[in-house]
């Protein structure tokens, strides 16, 4: 399972209510009997619809949750989301679709099918199909720390995390809420602040704009069900990052974070335009942020929108890939972890994973607490636009 070893790539969730209301505390016995009530359950599937359930994150096949060890990890709740489904060859399918209608065709002495004859001619042949068809079996991995309110699934698929969220809350009552850069604070008066931000203008030879936050009311985020997305924000903040490790790879005072922090990027950065058309440049290779095609990019109005980031702390080595505009981090690699009981790999991983998440929400914390500031352009902003001007005429 990947929450064990390997990369680790899940999409993060806070735990909510609908409403004002306070999010419940279940107990153990709650949770067994939530999972038992919506377990997968074997049956004859009849159309290539997928049907979904909790299993064992252990076996997929495994779906009675009578061991209470076998899911419930102290504050940890480990279980996985199966679904079965029929894949039809699509190319196949469309062609024994046509050659039938051709037929009917053929035999009616008729030009055109009607429709409601094709759709039945249709819904026979995926019947005929289904029933020839492998079973293809998926599981994807959940874990919930019910203590601090978060649960990481095992997906970025937008249809698979839409089931999920769906029957997590049939399950158990509650609500999985997206996670935003905004969640990271824990300082909701620098969140609101940040609310009231506009985007800067970074291309080279441009004026940097930017709405005065030190003047501007913040607005109330409590009062918000889900955290705004801000995309320029986050935009920002992996440029900021970049320029940060360029400037200062090594021995960097993160405020609120003991000892110092290595960080540099690497592999492969991709460059878009934000709320712009779709169009991106992807630059690989040994120093990717140094390549002339990222300089030429920032000219047309584009910034990073994904980024591969290592950070050292101690003699602990991460990576990482950030996205916009959630900045979930991706396919991480945490640090080698000595092999034994999965309760322990469990522990090890998750506390490394916590300190990842911990780094990345300090340095965000930091970028948005100087952002907010009036101060900004003259700031670190001036010095990105002075350091991508330095690295663009050395380029020449």
């Amino acid at each position: 399972m990947s929450i064990l070893k390997g990369a680790l790539s899940a999409t993060p969730y806070r735990v909510g209510t609908i409403g004002d209301g306070e999010v419940p505390t279940l107990s153990n016995d709650q949770l067994l009997d939530g999972l038992r009530s919506y377990a997968f359950r074997e049956r004859e599937l009849q159309n290539p619809e997928p049907v979904f359930g909790w299993c064992s994150a252990n076996s997929v096949i495994e779906t009675s949750f009578e061991d209470i060890n076998d899911c419930i990890l102290d504050r940890y709740v480990l279980f996985s989301l199966r679904q079965d489904r029929k894949r039809i060859p699509t190319k196949l399918f469309k062609a024994l679709l046509q050659q039938r209608v051709k037929a009917w065709c053929e035999e009616n002495g008729r030009q055109r099918c009607p429709s409601s004859t094709r759709g039945e001619i249709k819904e026979l042949l995926e019947f005929e199909m289904v029933q020839k068809a492998d079973t293809d079996v998926k599981a994807w991995d959940v874990l919930w720390n019910t203590e601090q309110g978060w649960v990481l699934f095992d997906s970025s698929a937008q249809g698979t995390n839409e089931r999920f969220t769906k029957l997590f809350f049939e399950t158990f009552g509650v609500v999985l809420r997206s996670v935003t850069p905004l969640d990271l604070p824990e300082d909701d008066l620098l969140r609101g602040r940040a609310m009231v931000t506009g985007g800067l203008d970074y291309r080279p030879g441009q004026p940097l704009v930017s709405q005065d936050t030190s003047s501007a009311p913040p607005m109330n985020i409590s009062d918000q069900e889900d955290t705004p997305t801000l995309p320029h924000l986050a935009y920002e903040f992996l440029l900021w990052l970049w320029w940060k490790t360029e400037v200062q790879c090594t021995d960097i005072e993160v405020p609120g974070i003991e000892g110092k922090v290595d960080a540099w990027t690497e592999g492969r950065v991709v460059m878009c335009a934000p709320d712009a058309d779709k169009a991106t440049t992807t630059v690989t290779g040994e120093n990717p942020c140094a390549a002339p095609e990222c300089r030429r990019a920032m000219e047309h109005g584009k910034l990073p929108c994904e980024l591969k980031v290592s950070l050292r702390r101690d003699d602990r080595e991460f990576a990482t890939v950030l996205r916009t505009p959630d900045l979930h981090p991706r396919s991480i690699r945490l640090p080698q972890v000595v092999s034994g009981a999965d309760e322990e790999a469990l522990y090890d991983r998750m506390f490394l994973f916590e300190e990842l998440r911990d780094i990345l929400s300090k340095l965000f914390t930091w970028f948005l607490s100087m952002r907010v500031q009036s101060d900004w352009i003259a700031g670190d902003g001036a010095d990105i636009k002075a350091w991508l001007a330095k690295e663009e005429s050395e380029q020449e």
